[in-house]
Protein backbone atom coordinates (compact mmCIF):
# COMPACT_ATOMS: atom_id res chain seq x y z
CA UNK A 1 0.00 0.00 0.00
CA UNK A 2 0.93 3.52 -1.18
CA UNK A 3 2.03 5.80 2.10
CA UNK A 4 3.97 9.09 2.05
CA UNK A 5 7.43 9.38 3.09
CA UNK A 6 6.98 12.40 6.22
CA UNK A 7 10.72 12.75 6.67
CA UNK A 8 11.32 13.71 2.59
CA UNK A 9 8.33 15.84 2.51
CA UNK A 10 9.85 17.82 5.21
CA UNK A 11 12.58 18.81 3.54
CA UNK A 12 12.33 21.86 2.15
CA UNK A 13 11.56 22.71 5.62
CA UNK A 14 15.66 21.79 6.66
CA UNK A 15 16.82 23.57 3.84
CA UNK A 16 14.75 27.02 4.84
CA UNK A 17 16.52 26.85 8.17
CA UNK A 18 20.14 25.84 6.45
CA UNK A 19 19.60 29.35 4.24
CA UNK A 20 18.50 31.35 7.62
CA UNK A 21 21.73 29.82 9.29
CA UNK A 22 23.78 30.94 6.53
CA UNK A 23 22.07 34.65 6.21
CA UNK A 24 22.44 35.29 9.86
CA UNK A 25 25.71 33.61 10.97
CA UNK A 26 28.79 35.84 10.03
CA UNK A 27 31.15 32.98 9.53
CA UNK A 28 28.73 31.91 6.23
CA UNK A 29 29.64 36.31 5.61
CA UNK A 30 31.74 35.13 2.04
CA UNK A 31 29.20 33.31 0.56
CA UNK A 32 26.14 34.96 1.64
CA UNK A 33 25.80 35.42 -1.94
CA UNK A 34 24.36 31.81 -2.21
CA UNK A 35 22.32 32.21 0.84
CA UNK A 36 20.63 34.69 -1.16
CA UNK A 37 20.26 32.86 -4.38
CA UNK A 38 19.01 29.66 -2.83
CA UNK A 39 16.40 31.71 -0.95
CA UNK A 40 15.40 33.05 -4.11
CA UNK A 41 14.83 30.02 -5.97
CA UNK A 42 13.58 27.96 -2.96
CA UNK A 43 10.55 30.87 -3.43
CA UNK A 44 10.20 31.01 -7.49
CA UNK A 45 8.73 28.66 -9.86
CA UNK A 46 12.47 27.27 -10.34
CA UNK A 47 12.34 24.89 -7.07
CA UNK A 48 9.41 23.27 -8.79
CA UNK A 49 11.69 20.70 -10.06
CA UNK A 50 13.52 20.35 -6.39
CA UNK A 51 9.37 20.07 -5.53
CA UNK A 52 8.96 17.35 -7.80
CA UNK A 53 11.95 15.26 -6.61
CA UNK A 54 10.55 15.44 -3.37
CA UNK A 55 7.01 14.41 -4.48
CA UNK A 56 8.36 11.34 -6.48
CA UNK A 57 10.13 10.30 -4.18
CA UNK A 58 8.04 10.73 -0.67
CA UNK A 59 5.71 8.50 -2.32
CA UNK A 60 8.09 5.90 -3.40
CA UNK A 61 8.76 6.21 -6.79
CA UNK A 62 12.32 6.75 -8.89
CA UNK A 63 12.97 10.28 -9.83
CA UNK A 64 13.30 10.96 -13.39
CA UNK A 65 14.95 14.43 -14.55
CA UNK A 66 14.08 13.93 -18.53
CA UNK A 67 12.53 17.73 -19.61
CA UNK A 68 9.52 15.53 -21.48
CA UNK A 69 8.00 12.78 -19.73
CA UNK A 70 6.71 11.18 -16.28
CA UNK A 71 8.15 13.12 -13.01
CA UNK A 72 8.93 9.60 -11.77
CA UNK A 73 8.56 5.85 -11.87
CA UNK A 74 6.85 3.95 -10.05
CA UNK A 75 5.57 0.30 -10.08
CA UNK A 76 6.94 0.13 -13.62
CA UNK A 77 4.46 3.10 -14.93
CA UNK A 78 5.42 7.07 -15.14
CA UNK A 79 4.08 9.09 -12.04
CA UNK A 80 3.22 13.12 -12.48
CA UNK A 81 4.06 15.51 -9.54
CA UNK A 82 2.53 18.71 -10.05
CA UNK A 83 3.75 20.97 -7.10
CA UNK A 84 1.77 24.43 -6.60
CA UNK A 85 1.92 27.49 -4.47
CA UNK A 86 -1.65 28.26 -3.93
CA UNK A 87 -3.83 28.93 -0.81
CA UNK A 88 -4.03 25.46 0.88
CA UNK A 89 -7.51 25.91 0.67
CA UNK A 90 -7.53 25.78 -3.48
CA UNK A 91 -9.32 23.63 -5.24
CA UNK A 92 -7.71 24.21 -7.91
CA UNK A 93 -4.22 21.58 -8.52
CA UNK A 94 -2.98 22.27 -11.56
CA UNK A 95 -3.36 22.65 -14.85
CA UNK A 96 -2.38 19.91 -19.00
CA UNK A 97 -0.89 22.92 -20.97
CA UNK A 98 -1.67 22.41 -24.43
CA UNK A 99 -3.47 19.43 -23.74
CA UNK A 100 -5.01 16.92 -27.07
CA UNK A 101 -6.06 13.90 -27.54
CA UNK A 102 -2.29 12.10 -28.05
CA UNK A 103 -1.58 13.61 -24.48
CA UNK A 104 -4.24 12.23 -22.95
CA UNK A 105 -4.01 8.83 -24.52
CA UNK A 106 -0.07 8.91 -23.64
CA UNK A 107 -1.34 9.40 -20.13
CA UNK A 108 -3.93 6.49 -19.60
CA UNK A 109 -1.29 4.43 -21.12
CA UNK A 110 1.94 4.96 -19.83
CA UNK A 111 0.94 6.63 -16.73
CA UNK A 112 -0.91 5.61 -13.62
CA UNK A 113 -0.78 8.13 -10.36
CA UNK A 114 -0.10 11.86 -10.01
CA UNK A 115 1.26 13.76 -6.72
CA UNK A 116 -0.04 16.83 -6.23
CA UNK A 117 1.62 19.12 -4.02
CA UNK A 118 0.30 22.21 -2.12
CA UNK A 119 3.53 24.54 -0.86
CA UNK A 120 3.85 27.91 0.97
CA UNK A 121 4.61 30.67 -1.27
CA UNK A 122 8.34 31.55 -0.48
CA UNK A 123 8.84 27.19 -0.53
CA UNK A 124 9.28 26.95 2.97
CA UNK A 125 6.97 24.20 3.38
CA UNK A 126 5.00 21.49 2.28
CA UNK A 127 1.32 22.20 3.15
CA UNK A 128 -0.01 18.89 2.17
CA UNK A 129 0.20 16.05 -0.30
CA UNK A 130 -1.93 14.23 -2.09
CA UNK A 131 -1.43 11.09 -4.46
CA UNK A 132 -4.68 9.03 -6.98
CA UNK A 133 -5.08 7.39 -9.81
CA UNK A 134 -4.60 9.70 -13.04
CA UNK A 135 -7.47 8.14 -14.61
CA UNK A 136 -9.78 9.93 -12.29
CA UNK A 137 -8.88 13.37 -14.28
CA UNK A 138 -9.50 11.92 -17.55
CA UNK A 139 -13.21 12.54 -18.20
CA UNK A 140 -12.28 16.81 -17.21
CA UNK A 141 -10.05 16.54 -20.18
CA UNK A 142 -11.86 14.67 -22.13
CA UNK A 143 -14.94 17.17 -21.75
CA UNK A 144 -12.57 19.96 -22.32
CA UNK A 145 -10.84 18.31 -25.84
CA UNK A 146 -14.43 17.28 -27.24
CA UNK A 147 -15.73 21.11 -26.78
CA UNK A 148 -12.36 22.14 -28.83
CA UNK A 149 -12.64 20.19 -31.05
CA UNK A 150 -16.46 21.00 -31.43
CA UNK A 151 -17.40 17.21 -31.21
CA UNK A 152 -19.98 18.01 -28.68
CA UNK A 153 -23.01 18.14 -31.17
CA UNK A 154 -21.42 16.31 -33.73
CA UNK A 155 -23.38 13.40 -34.81
CA UNK A 156 -20.09 11.17 -36.43
CA UNK A 157 -19.04 11.29 -32.97
CA UNK A 158 -20.29 8.19 -31.87
CA UNK A 159 -18.24 7.63 -28.31
CA UNK A 160 -20.53 10.38 -26.35
CA UNK A 161 -19.76 12.90 -23.81
CA UNK A 162 -18.93 10.19 -21.50
CA UNK A 163 -15.63 8.23 -21.26
CA UNK A 164 -16.75 4.20 -20.61
CA UNK A 165 -15.59 2.80 -17.66
CA UNK A 166 -14.26 -0.23 -19.34
CA UNK A 167 -10.80 -0.03 -19.55
CA UNK A 168 -11.22 -1.80 -23.50
CA UNK A 169 -13.64 0.25 -24.44
CA UNK A 170 -12.14 3.76 -22.62
CA UNK A 171 -8.96 2.59 -24.71
CA UNK A 172 -11.12 2.29 -28.39
CA UNK A 173 -12.67 5.40 -27.17
CA UNK A 174 -9.33 7.47 -26.80
CA UNK A 175 -8.31 6.34 -29.94
CA UNK A 176 -11.11 7.42 -31.83
CA UNK A 177 -10.14 10.79 -30.28
CA UNK A 178 -7.03 10.79 -31.20
CA UNK A 179 -8.34 10.47 -35.36
CA UNK A 180 -10.20 13.45 -34.50
CA UNK A 181 -7.42 15.62 -33.80
CA UNK A 182 -6.89 19.19 -35.74
CA UNK A 183 -3.46 20.30 -36.57
CA UNK A 184 -3.02 23.21 -34.05
CA UNK A 185 -6.22 22.75 -32.64
CA UNK A 186 -5.25 22.26 -28.31
CA UNK A 187 -6.95 23.16 -24.68
CA UNK A 188 -4.53 25.58 -23.67
CA UNK A 189 -4.88 25.20 -19.95
CA UNK A 190 -6.81 22.10 -18.89
CA UNK A 191 -7.38 22.39 -15.41
CA UNK A 192 -7.12 20.00 -12.30
CA UNK A 193 -9.45 19.88 -9.60
CA UNK A 194 -9.71 18.80 -6.15
CA UNK A 195 -13.71 17.99 -7.27
CA UNK A 196 -13.30 14.76 -8.50
CA UNK A 197 -12.12 13.28 -5.00
CA UNK A 198 -15.93 12.67 -4.59
CA UNK A 199 -15.92 10.31 -7.23
CA UNK A 200 -12.38 8.38 -6.27
CA UNK A 201 -12.61 5.27 -3.86
CA UNK A 202 -10.88 6.67 -0.31
CA UNK A 203 -8.57 3.67 -0.21
CA UNK A 204 -7.16 4.73 -3.64
CA UNK A 205 -6.30 8.11 -1.75
CA UNK A 206 -3.02 8.81 -0.05
CA UNK A 207 -3.19 12.01 1.52
CA UNK A 208 -0.49 13.80 4.25
CA UNK A 209 -1.14 17.21 5.79
CA UNK A 210 1.65 19.36 7.66
CA UNK A 211 1.31 18.29 11.14
CA UNK A 212 1.41 22.59 11.59
CA UNK A 213 -1.62 23.16 9.40
CA UNK A 214 -4.58 23.45 11.16
CA UNK A 215 -7.92 21.01 9.28
CA UNK A 216 -10.04 24.04 8.58
CA UNK A 217 -7.55 25.71 6.45
CA UNK A 218 -7.24 23.22 4.15
CA UNK A 219 -9.64 22.24 1.14
CA UNK A 220 -13.09 20.60 2.23
CA UNK A 221 -13.13 18.12 -0.47
CA UNK A 222 -9.44 17.10 1.98
CA UNK A 223 -10.64 17.06 4.92
CA UNK A 224 -13.02 13.31 4.64
CA UNK A 225 -8.86 11.90 4.31
CA UNK A 226 -7.66 13.88 7.28
CA UNK A 227 -10.04 11.28 9.67
CA UNK A 228 -8.57 8.50 11.34
CA UNK A 229 -9.20 6.67 14.65
CA UNK A 230 -9.20 8.96 17.67
CA UNK A 231 -10.35 11.99 15.31
CA UNK A 232 -12.57 14.48 17.31
CA UNK A 233 -15.37 13.93 14.39
CA UNK A 234 -17.54 16.74 16.49
CA UNK A 235 -15.34 19.12 14.49
CA UNK A 236 -17.44 18.46 11.00
CA UNK A 237 -20.28 19.39 9.98
CA UNK A 238 -23.23 16.69 9.24
CA UNK A 239 -22.43 17.01 5.08
CA UNK A 240 -18.67 16.06 6.16
CA UNK A 241 -19.62 13.40 8.48
CA UNK A 242 -21.77 12.09 5.23
CA UNK A 243 -19.24 12.23 3.15
CA UNK A 244 -17.01 10.36 4.99
CA UNK A 245 -19.49 7.45 5.11
CA UNK A 246 -19.93 7.65 1.27
CA UNK A 247 -15.98 8.02 0.64
CA UNK A 248 -15.54 4.70 3.12
CA UNK A 249 -18.65 2.86 1.82
CA UNK A 250 -20.58 2.96 4.80
CA UNK A 251 -24.31 2.13 4.36
CA UNK A 252 -27.01 3.34 6.37
CA UNK A 253 -26.39 7.16 7.17
CA UNK A 254 -28.51 9.33 5.05
CA UNK A 255 -31.05 9.98 7.46
CA UNK A 256 -29.24 9.86 10.56
CA UNK A 257 -28.14 12.98 12.98
CA UNK A 258 -25.13 13.77 13.51
CA UNK A 259 -24.27 11.98 17.51
CA UNK A 260 -25.94 8.55 14.94
CA UNK A 261 -23.20 9.43 12.10
CA UNK A 262 -20.37 9.67 14.56
CA UNK A 263 -21.45 6.55 16.43
CA UNK A 264 -21.84 4.70 13.21
CA UNK A 265 -18.13 6.39 12.04
CA UNK A 266 -17.03 5.06 15.51
CA UNK A 267 -18.23 1.48 14.70
CA UNK A 268 -16.84 1.34 11.50
CA UNK A 269 -12.94 2.35 12.73
CA UNK A 270 -13.18 -0.43 15.26
CA UNK A 271 -13.87 -3.00 12.84
CA UNK A 272 -10.52 -2.16 10.73
CA UNK A 273 -7.80 -4.46 10.68
CA UNK A 274 -4.55 -3.24 11.37
CA UNK A 275 -2.41 -3.31 7.90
Amino acid sequence: MLSFNEEILRRPENVSSQIKIMLTDPKYKDVIDVAHLAQMCLGSSASNDYLEKIGAEAIGAKHLTAKHGPDGELHGKGLEVKPCKKSPGSASVGVINDDTPMKLLGTHTDYEMVVFLNAKEDGSRINWALCVPYKYFEQSRYTQILKKLKLTDDSTWTCGAVLPRDDVERMKCLEALVKKHKEEQYVRSSSLSLTVLKDIPKNEVVFWKHPDLEKNKINKALRPFCLNKGDDYNEMSVTELKDFCRKNNITGFSNKKKEELISLIMKFNSSIKPS
